[in-house]
């Protein structure tokens, strides 16, 4: 073929119809629908996306309903803020950590003042010594440590000589957070909450660049919701809020323009870019039924990297997890963003994972050109179709919260509690089915990790005679289930000077029994317990030799399918003969006659692909009394 008749020729068109034809041809008589794939918020994702998917009208970024963005000006010209939140033992250590933070490329000044007093300017003073406070903007979440913070920082102000304009950016708190994990609401809640919103406004008022506002969708997330709760809870935070503002003479408009929103964002890359956008178009949509002005409706969002996929064992996979998580969150175009430290999850992170996170954000602005793009989501089939339907879900939610009182009496009545727990649960039975993986977790632990000490940092908030009570909605971490396992079996270990062990019966060949001797080890590893395996073995003498010179309780067998026709039936017969008290586990699931042969004869149970990691690992446990 010669190049002119190259450069002309064209591939030919397939329609949608012929792809599907042939892709349930290689699916070899199965149809499409079994490539879909099922979400914990309800989305089946389909394995093609096409133009038909897109139902999102034509939208610019920077304008109403904010799908795309509330600028129509890159990262590179306003950039996100560096938000890594300080932490000290002391006002002088914040001091370095922050003065360090800023050279190092920090843009915000930003605090936990946890544990800390700050009582006097003089306070301020020095935790902002050789800072200029005036020059950057803030993001402090205040959570109730620190109520008289914004009046002595003020004063801080006032006294260096700085305008109240030079303010600027986010402190204050979201009043429903500490409510919801603590499970204790005051019983005159509705006046509660107008003096704290006019409280909040009056600030705002007075300090008209600093929002003092905040809505947290991390309460819902870090207890295990889904991305549709995320935003439902929030939106309905939200209106509470306006509605407070309302009840206080303020309009719509006054409120909204105060209030910073903040997301959690976990693994799943492209829910994550599309609940920033449906977030921001869902607000636009709470502004247009207020009839509001467009201006005080755009959604400003701070995303934080995810504690609820935070691992304590590997814990250098966290940094995985977090870049991917900080690169949705800027791709779904947050205006400030907190990447936590790998090991944040002790609850005492080092200098070293400190600045690594700080890096993370670093490497996304500097070496990705993802500041010099607006949406770089905008016009995906996949990412527009999951908008629209995550705006869709949430707003059925967030209605349906609305109708049973609002976010208060939703609380009350148990409801938002429920809905989170039915996720969580999922969540919870799919990662023991290894339905889901977690690194270093459920699949490919690291046998020789340790659980680390953790220091806890969690308020104790009691219930008092004014409060109504209910179902808290506390932090969780997915991986907790199998690092407590771990840690109980490594106590084991450590006091009985003896680990908790399992034999593996291997039959035949490494051909043969390797694939599900690999599969028995990971499967075990993943809740503390470790292995010891026979040479290969053809007869049933070589195994009760073996069985009789390891001395364990329990056994697995592992070989191919074809091994077991062969010899199981046999075995496991002189297994529960010669040891009846030993318990013996198959690994692979066996059908039919083999099924009932080998369950006739008293086999514990099968090892297979879908089974729960916590519970049969719980079960050898409680056989062998670790407690």
């Amino acid at each position: 073929m010669k190049l002119n008749e190259i450069k002309e020729t064209s591939f030919p068109k397939i329609n949608l119809d012929e792809w599907k034809g042939k892709a349930e041809e290689s699916l070899k008589g199965k149809k499409l629908e079994s490539l879909y794939s099922h979400t914990y918020e309800g989305i089946d994702l389909k394995p093609l996306y096409t133009k038909e998917d897109n139902t999102v009208g034509l939208e610019n970024p920077g304008q109403s309903p904010y799908t795309r963005g509330i600028s129509d000006i890159p990262y590179q010209v306003e950039p996100w803020l560096i938000s890594q939140a300080i932490e000290g033992d002391s006002l002088k250590q914040i001091n370095e950590k922050l003065k360090n933070a800023i050279k190092r490329g920090q843009n915000v000044i930003s605090l936990s003042l946890r544990g800390l007093s700050i009582s006097k300017v003089e306070d301020i003073a020095e935790l902002f010594d050789e800072i200029d406070a005036s020059n950057l903007p803030f993001f402090i979440d205040l959570s109730n440590n620190q109520n008289n913070f914004i009046e002595l920082l003020a004063n801080y102000f006032k006294e260096k000589g700085f305008s109240k304009d030079q303010l600027v950016g986010f402190i204050g708190e979201d009043y429903f957070s500490s409510i919801m994990n603590s499970g204790n609401m005051p019983s005159d809640n509705e006046t509660s909450l107008n003096n704290w919103v006019r409280d909040a406004q009056i600030q705002y008022q007075e300090k008209p660049n600093l929002r003092t506002i905040l809505v947290k969708g991390s309460d819902v997330h870090n207890a295990g919701g889904n991305a549709v709760q995320e935003l439902a809870v929030s939106l309905s935070k939200a209106t509470a809020y306006i509605e407070a503002g309302i009840a206080n003479g303020y309009s719509p408009s006054e409120i909204a323009n105060n209030i910073y929103f903040s997301f959690s964002i976990d693994n799943n890359f492209f829910m994550n870019v599309a609940k920033l956008r449906a977030g921001r178009r869902l607000w636009s949509m709470i502004g247009e039924a207020y009839n509001s002005t467009e201006q005080a409706f755009r959604m400003h969002i701070h995303a934080e990297t995810s504690m609820f996929t935070q691992t304590v064992y590997d814990p250098h996979v966290n940094m995985l997890r977090a870049t991917n998580q900080a690169f949705a969150a800027v791709v779904g175009g947050a205006q400030s963003l907190e990447v936590y430290p790998y090991d944040k999850a002790t609850g005492n992170s080092s200098a070293f994972s400190e600045r690594i996170a700080q890096n993370v954000q670093l490497i996304l602005k500097h070496e990705t050109l993802l500041d010099k793009v607006i949406d770089p989501a905008g016009g995906s089939w996949y990412v527009e179709s999951l908008t629209e339907e995550l705006t869709e879900k949430a707003w059925e939610l967030f209605l349906q919260i609305d109708s049973l009182g609002g976010t208060s009496e939703a609380l009350k009545q148990g409801f938002i509690q429920e809905e989170i727990n039915k996720v969580f649960t999922l969540k919870k039975e799919n990662l023991a089915t290894r339905k889901e993986s977690l690194i270093g977790t459920n699949v490919y632990p690291n046998p020789t990790d340790y659980y680390p000490e953790i220091v806890e940092k969690k308020p104790i908030i009691g219930a008092t005679d004014s409060t109504v009570s209910f179902e808290p909605i506390v932090a969780r971490r997915w991986a907790e289930e199998f690092e407590l396992l771990r840690k109980k079996a490594y106590d084991h270990q450590i006091h009985s000077a003896s680990p908790v062990k399992v034999g593996c019966i291997l039959l035949k060949d490494l051909k043969s029994h390797k694939p599900r001797l690999d599969f028995v080890k990971g499967f075990l590893a993943a809740g503390g317990v470790s292995t010891e395996e026979s040479s290969s073995v053809l007869t049933v003498e070589e195994v009760i030799a073996f069985v009789q010179a390891s001395g364990f309780t329990h056994y697995v067998l592992c070989g191919a399918d074809d091994d077991y026709k062969e010899m199981a039936v046999e075995i496991a017969e002189a297994f529960k003969n010669v040891f009846p008290k030993k318990k013996l586990f198959v690994a692979g699931r066996q059908k039919d006659d083999l099924h009932n042969k080998l369950m006739n004869i008293g086999i514990e149970d099968y090892i297979h692909i879908k089974s729960h990691v916590p519970k049969l690992v719980s079960s050898i446990m409680n056989d062998l009394g670790v407690n």
